[in-house]
């Protein structure tokens, strides 16, 4: 485990100047798979901005980069389609969506489900679901399928209509792969 760290202390280091989106795709593929998903969230997270947005567009990579800024959803889109470049599947992938603790806004983050890895635009930490107490999640899903995380009521009709448009931009995604 402390070899798996101090590799990726050493990776992350490499990467503390601002790259270039081309230029970090074209280094990440000397890393390992681990490291690729650790590296990517702190990409994002470092070199665009964050910037809340009222009513919902969701960018895909390009329309992101080129704004260099969005909100958590063309976060998570960005890094997944960087992966999705990268050869990960999109069945390695969910799409959380979960309510912050204490401020109650809904947040849409990216799960990698072999290495239980989430990555989001909260924290450049990668961790697990189970250990960010400060979400609470209501939905995984894919642009196939979803998942409620308990066992409270269906999704509303306006949650429903929500989920498949996040349906409709994720097919956009995959189908878009850079």
């Amino acid at each position: 485990m402390r070899t798996i760290l101090v590799s990726i202390l050493i990776a992350f280091s490499s990467y503390s100047q601002a790259k270039s989106w081309p230029e970090f795709v074209a280094e990440l593929s000397t890393q390992p798979a681990i490291n690729q998903l650790h590296l990517t969230n702190r990409f994002f997270n470092q070199n665009l901005r964050y910037k809340g947005e009222i009513g919902d567009r969701w960018l895909l990579l390009n329309d992101f980069l080129n704004a260099g800024e969005g909100d958590c959803e063309d976060f998570a889109i960005g890094k997944y389609q960087t992966l999705l470049a990268k050869g990960f599947s999109p069945e390695e992938f969910n799409f959380i969506y979960a309510i912050q603790n204490g401020s109650g806004q809904a947040h849409i983050a990216l799960l990698h489900k072999p290495s239980k890895s989430l990555l989001d635009s909260i924290t450049n930490k990668v961790a697990s679901l189970e250990e960010r107490t400060d979400l609470t999640p209501i939905i995984a899903f894919t642009a196939k399928t979803y998942e409620l995380f308990s066992s409270q009521e269906p999704l509303s009709r306006a949650e429903f209509n929500s989920l498949i448009q996040w349906q409709k931009v994720l097919k956009k995604a995959e189908i878009n792969r850079i």
